[in-house]
């Protein structure tokens, strides 16, 4: 869609004899990236069945890498190995190569499943994640992976005027060792891979939202929002961090409990 247009214009489709289902993209200045996948779905099934009922992993998929230019239109496809994961980073492009960063899964490849309440009775539902990163030579054709943090991560948020940019920081939801879901907000910085955390002990945190200091002059100025569930008071609280250090600012409790959303915006 062009600036200031309602018009959509179609620039790539493509046809497979499977419904692939695909969580996210990544977007930099010149390309929109697609992960064409092993998690597969019949369309129709979602019309009468959950999520977790619809979608399958085909471990025999032959996974593909798109690459649209969003200038010329032109596509590229390259061939690359199976992999699981619902949320992009960010990406960006530097020497002719595009990076690429998200959230891979480990262990179990259907990662809806886990959420079923026999699981989540059982404290079964913990997902093992790792933060990845995939570096695509586009001169060479080639795809290089490498592993940021094996950390236990998910719903990665960062400074969004630093999106398609090359970045230096991601502030994640980690689920620790003895907890039963996440309960945890980490910054990563990619430049060095140091680590903070601000860890909320037995109560399960939401994604984390980044909201830039209006006259920032750094990428991490800012504050970070995240509603909490109290789960021993069965209620909600929000709390704002200090995005370059994770340290309290402010805490509030909510007279309701507010379940824990997958995504969230900060508008104005």
């Amino acid at each position: 869609m062009a600036k200031n247009s309602s018009q959509r214009t179609k620039i790539y489709e493509f046809y497979d004899n499977q419904f692939i289902y695909n969580h996210t993209l990544f977007l930099t200045e010149s390309y929109i990236v697609l992960y064409l996948g092993p998690l597969r779905a019949n369309p129709l099934n979602f019309l009468t069945k959950p999520v977790s009922e619809v979608i399958s992993h085909d471990p025999n998929a032959k996974c593909k890498l798109v690459l649209i230019n969003r200038k010329t239109h032109k596509v590229s496809m390259l061939d690359i190995s199976s992999m699981v994961f619902l949320h992009s980073v960010n990406a960006f492009e530097q020497n002719n190569k595009i990076y690429l960063d998200f959230i891979e899964y480990t262990d179990n490849l259907e990662p809806y499943k886990k959420f079923y309440f026999k699981n989540i009775e059982s404290n079964d539902c913990r997902l093992k994640t790792q933060l990845t990163r995939m570096v695509v030579d586009i001169g060479r054709n080639t795809i290089e992976k490498s592993i940021i943090t094996a950390l236990n991560v998910e719903f990665p948020r960062i400074n969004e005027k630093y999106l398609v940019k090359n970045y230096r920081y991601a502030y994640l939801a980690k689920c620790t060792a003895q907890a039963e879901f996440f309960n945890s907000i980490i910054k990563i910085d990619l430049s060095n891979n140091d680590m903070v955390e601000y860890c909320f002990g037995n109560d399960f945190v939401s994604e984390p939202i980044f909201i830039a200091n209006p006259q920032a002059q750094t990428e991490d100025d800012g504050l970070i929002f995240v509603n909490v569930i109290d789960t021993d008071k069965k209620l909600s609280y929000i709390v704002y961090l200090n995005a370059t250090d994770l340290s309290l600012v402010y805490k509030a409790y909510l007279p309701i409990l507010i379940p824990p959303a997958l995504h969230g915006v900060y508008l104005k």
